[in-house]
């Protein structure tokens, strides 16, 4: 009989060195995960962790993410709940633990109790359960760091620990009060999140993996339930008389390491002088680690009073968040709030307006509805990681500014209203435009840090394109809208149907087509909308899309995104071994299209129409005043007097009504012919300095709706052509 390896209890090839399987000696040879696991009570050998692709069968219920760590025990994944669109932390214990008989009672057992601790400062428990042979815990998912972290990294002080402790105390009464006492309160296990909150993760861990007459240890031999270093006393003695004390005297062990940066070993010294701190903690730190349990704090609440008595409480933030590399600054760690109003909700019949709050890892929504601008709604809260978002782009307005942002697919903004393609859409007022900026740069700098962009499923996303159904779609007076991602080998669409106002409804459907099974692409361009054309072999793959002909599916895509529908028609072809049509191909540089330079280009001649008209008014005016002044109108009179040919087309000019101002035409005339004088520059220098779009746009309007001067012959079709421009081409963009 082959021997089997004494880690995985595998079959060993013959070759293999010292015993130990290929696959053992890999991951014995990989470096640890970035962020720490608890490796508590972790038994000889080690825990290959499951690939994400493999627990996806298993848990249905769950969108597994990617693994956050493993230790000895275990593995963490961060997930996402599908029912309830919300992250989670899934930890799977090791398929070892199942081989003692009695694990599985204790496992439930005790299970039950962690999931009765809700409180504030300890990590919630939302299931638990036994897939094949793995046994799993979905617990709440903290974004932040543990401890052990910020000790390492140096970010955490001492007055920072007057925070922390007092809300530690308070979750280990809430636990001891309810008859549960944690046994591994280390670093590990206390977890900074976001806005300064304190959280004890693995309460009970300890008592499922172990009991108090059969235990692991971290050599696997004696009877421990704990980690060295940290346990009382009494918990390496007498195992079997731990109480809720031992928890304190963990606790003790943490303090001082957060107040001196080491451990209390043999003989140690006070705090006080391994730190110029309060030489009052010495006595509420010293109580803590009497090795007598009766001789300690019997209440961790008797500790938070202690410590809070002893020292004034900090106002510096716990820090949160791993070091950037590189980055030192404060504000890189701050979160960045935009508040929001959008106005056009339901067809314009509801307001909405909230805030959106963006860091290092999600972004977080909260609004409220207003239904016929009176009826408030409750406030409503989605949470995004940022690892779903494709980009945020800032957009100018003329009375107010957006913020636009692209999910990788519908189901993250699938219950905001107005949100539609995956696009969530925040309008915000001008003096909010350098949190706007801040809130783009956060998401975006976010995203170019990632090596691969991945859609909800996993796969790499290679490009993605917005996109808009037929009307009729679905036998209805609407349309739909949606997401088209090229994935490796297929193309995938997700849309919603719309109702005949813009507002989607149902949940999304998705359509994966393979790119085998594309013949044919094509791109054509309209004057309201561009098409995108995909031609399939089958008529199976598009049977969801009702108005879809002969295997041909057609969507419509905005004006504004053709180069990104070029390119991402480009990468198709290339993708599924196509010659790419003739319509696809680049014939300049299609980058370049809403630049600047190229803007001003398409104005050069109407920016001079507006200065003739200028001109032409000027003209007039100069007319005027030689008919209506006295000074001016004689010399002209005296001329004609001196020139026979010339005295009748004089005498005309000169008793014109509408260059006299004892006439209400003449009046009429040269008011307008000065105030288009006025608005004709202000619009022309604004226009040569792409400045102040929003009032640009009002006084070209003004120049087209008010055509009552000689100059507009001139004045309209220029001012027609660059509203035209500035529209059509997003201008908006370059202006200052």
């Amino acid at each position: 009989m082959n021997p089997v390896c004494p880690n995985c209890q595998k079959t060993l090839p013959a070759n293999a060195p010292s015993g130990v399987c290929p696959g053992c000696l890999l991951v014995a040879a990989m470096p640890p995960t970035d962020r720490p696991v608890d490796q508590t009570l972790s038994m000889d050998g080690y825990f290959n962790a499951p690939q994400v692709d493999e627990l996806a069968p298993l848990f249905p219920q769950l969108e597994i993410i990617e693994l956050l760590g493993h230790g000895g025990m275990g593995a963490v994944y961060r997930a996402r709940q599908i029912s309830l669109d919300r992250h989670v932390a899934l930890k799977l214990l090791s398929p070892r633990l199942g081989r003692d008989p009695s694990f599985a009672e204790r496992f439930m057992r005790e299970a039950r109790t962690m999931a009765r601790l809700n409180h504030p400062n300890i990590v919630m428990i939302y299931d638990f359960g036994q897939v094949e042979q793995y046994y799993y815990l979905v617990m709440e998912l903290v974004e932040g760091v543990n401890l052990r972290e910020a000790i390492i990294a140096g970010t955490i002080t001492p007055e920072q620990a007057i925070v922390v402790v007092p809300k530690i105390c308070e979750a280990l009464q809430f636990a001891h009060d309810l008859g549960i006492v944690h046994r591994d309160i280390k670093p590990e296990n206390i977890l900074i999140g976001q806005r300064d909150t304190v959280k004890i993760a693995d309460f009970g861990l300890a008592k499922i993996i172990g009991s108090a007459d059969r235990g692991f240890s971290l050599t696997g031999t004696n009877q421990i339930l704990g980690t060295r270093n940290y346990m009382a006393p009494e918990q390496i003695e007498k195992p079997a008389t731990v109480d809720h004390r031992a928890d304190i005297y963990s606790l003790g062990v943490v303090f001082y390491e957060l107040l001196t940066g080491e451990l209390p070993l043999g003989r140690f010294a006070l705090p006080s002088a391994k730190s110029s701190f309060n030489r009052n903690l010495d006595e509420v730190v010293m109580r803590t680690l009497e090795k007598e349990p009766e001789r300690r704090f019997q209440q961790a609440s008797q500790v938070r009073t202690a410590v809070e008595s002893a020292g004034p409480r900090s106002t510096q933030s716990i820090p949160n968040e791993k070091p950037i590399p590189g980055s030192n600054s404060p504000e890189a760690h701050k979160s960045v709030s935009l508040p929001f109003k959008n106005e056009k909700v339901y067809a314009g019949f509801s307001k909405m307006h909230g805030l959106a709050h963006v860091d290092r890892h999600q972004l977080v929504v909260e609004y409220r509805l207003h239904h016929l601008g009176i009826a408030p709604t409750g406030i409503k809260k989605i949470n995004v990681d940022l690892s779903r978002i494709a980009r945020a782009h800032l957009q100018r307005g003329v009375l107010r500014h957006s913020v636009m942002v692209q999910c990788d697919s519908l189901a993250p903004f699938e219950s905001v209203p107005g949100a539609a393609n995956g696009v969530l859409t925040l309008n915000f007022e001008r003096s909010h435009f350098h949190i706007a900026e801040q809130f783009c740069s956060r998401i975006n700098d976010n995203i170019a840090g990632r090596s691969t962009v991945q859609g909800a499923t996993g796969e790499q996303v290679l490009a993605r394109i917005a996109f808009k159904l037929d009307l009729g779609y679905n036998q209805g007076l609407g349309g739909g809208s949606g997401l088209c991602k090229l994935v490796e080998d297929a193309l995938v669409f997700e849309f919603q149907k719309e109702d005949w106002v813009g507002n989607t409804s149902g949940a999304p459907v998705i359509v994966r087509i393979p790119l085998a099974r594309v013949v044919e692409t094509d791109y054509r361009q309209g004057i309201l909308c561009d098409k995108f054309v995909l031609q399939t072999d089958s008529l199976e793959f598009l049977a969801q899309f009702p108005h879809s002909r002969q295997g041909k599916l057609v969507v419509h895509t905005k004006k504004i995104d053709r180069p990104l529908v070029r390119e991402f028609g480009q990468q198709v072809a290339r993708q599924a071994n196509l010659p790419a049509p003739r319509s696809l191909l680049a014939t300049k540089d299609i980058a370049d299209v809403n630049s600047k330079p190229a803007i001003q280009k398409r104005l050069a001649l109407a920016q001079w129409g507006l200065p003739l008209s200028i001109a032409i008014n000027l003209a007039f005016l100069c007319l005027v005043a030689i008919v209506n002044v006295e000074s001016l109108r004689r010399p002209v009179e005296d001329f004609a007097a001196h020139n026979p040919k010339l005295q009748r087309p004089v005498e005309e000019f000169l008793n014109a009504r509408i260059f006299e101002l004892t006439n209400q035409d003449g009046v009429g005339f040269s008011i307008a012919a000065a105030l288009m004088i006025v608005v004709a520059s202000v619009a022309w220098i604004l226009l040569l300095r792409f400045q102040k779009f929003g009032i640009l746009v009002g006084l070209l309007i003004v120049l087209v709706v008010l055509p009552f001067h000689f100059g507009a012959v001139v004045c309209f079709p220029s001012a027609l052509w660059c509203l035209y421009v500035l529209f059509r081409f997003q201008a908006i963009r370059e202006f200052n």
